[in-house]
């Protein structure tokens, strides 16, 4: 699997990458899953870290971020309720988190 520079934006015609978002603390990150979102931001998540995240598109600059998940993310999703709440869905492993994206922050969950 690639293991590094793993989120990148292409241009589809030239098949040239536009952009490299940063992914885990170390340039090492593996991703298994990553969604555009709502007002520029982009979520995505995977395994080196067992972390889940919300970037933003043009500075690449973290919004949120869930790390050190006892497993790996291998699924997420986005809801946008009619009230204008917003939902950040993970999986990782057998268990399923939903955190509501009102907040700008990190979270760490386990040992160091």
């Amino acid at each position: 699997g690639r293991s590094t520079d793993s989120l990148q934006l292409y241009d589809f015609a030239s098949c040239k990458p536009i952009k490299t978002f940063p992914c885990g603390r170390t340039k090492a990150s593996q991703l298994y899953c990553a969604k555009w979102l709502d007002q520029g931001l982009i979520a995505c998540g995977g395994a080196t870290e067992n972390l889940a995240k919300i970037l933003e598109k043009q500075g690449g600059r973290n919004q949120a971020r869930v790390s050190k998940l006892q497993h790996a993310v291998y699924s997420q999703d986005y809801h946008l309720t009619p009230q204008r709440q917003r939902f950040y869905i993970v999986t990782s492993g057998s268990v399923l988190f939903v955190y509501q994206h009102n907040f700008s922050g990190i979270i760490d969950i386990g040992d160091e």
